[in-house]
């Protein structure tokens, strides 16, 4: 599936090279970085300048060193502060069964990703050991994003997916298939993502229930990955502005 870039986050800077294996650079000592039922799609409205009052300026510290997604968290403005200092030299390297193509996740000893073939590990980020492996029936498009206790991403077919951390198994998969979807966030209990055909989503976290669809976009242009902060989700899109929904 595909979603169309934004600046430089846009999902295509993701994928210059497709890397055949996973590859954590490290010093010694170093540490990681940093339900409701489904309702019909509402039409948004808006203004053509409107202010939604200030927002957090000051970045997030990534909780515990953990970088749980896509820019560290839901506002998409973590800082990690551990990592590695001078010269990096490289710790390990695991083989993956394909390429490795999206972003990683990082909570506690264990990092979690996708590779190309299907495949989704969790690899011990000291050793470079396999904790566990899961075959996803559909390959991996965005994610992993892990939080409330659930690895969060979606698949090929436009699904919105949990899995248990500790063992990769799956917790529920979404009813409810969208094209082009972006990262996932997840705040409040609610997870949230935009559409390559113009919405923005929001999925209950405990269950992938679809709890609203808004679309923001007139002509079905892209909206482009979320963030949250304030109560507001903010989105970039393909034609309609920037634009600040409340949830």
């Amino acid at each position: 599936m595909n979603t169309r870039p934004h600046g430089h986050e846009g999902r295509h800077a993701l994928y210059p090279i497709l890397l055949p294996a996973l590859a954590v650079a490290a010093l010694v000592g170093a540490s990681a970085c940093g339900s409701a039922a489904p309702s019909p799609a509402q039409s948004l409205s808006v203004p053509a300048s409107s202010v939604a009052g200030p927002a957090s300026a000051a970045p997030a510290v990534a909780a515990g060193g953990d970088w749980i997604g896509f820019r560290g968290d839901a506002s998409r403005s973590a800082v990690g502060l551990e990592g590695p200092t001078g010269n990096p030299i490289l710790n390990w390297q695991f083989k993956a069964g394909g390429a490795v193509p999206n972003q990683i996740a990082i909570v506690g000893d264990v990092v979690y990703f996708a590779s190309d073939e299907g495949g989704f590990h969790a690899v011990n980020r000291v050793t470079g050991t396999e904790v566990w492996k899961q075959q996803l029936t559909s390959g991996t498009t965005t994610g992993p994003t892990v939080a409330d206790g659930r690895i969060y991403l979606a698949d090929e077919q436009g699904a919105v997916v949990a899995l248990d951390p500790a063992t990769g198994s799956s917790l529920w998969k979404s009813v409810s298939h969208y094209d082009g979807a972006t990262q996932l966030i997840s705040t409040g209990g609610s997870l949230y993502l935009g559409t390559g055909d113009g919405f923005l989503v929001a999925v209950d976290a405990a269950s992938g229930a679809e709890q609203w669809k808004v679309k923001l976009t007139a002509n079905g242009a892209s909206v482009h990955n979320p963030a949250a902060a304030d109560g507001f989700v903010f989105a970039g899109t393909a034609g309609s502005g920037f634009v600040a929904v409340d949830t």
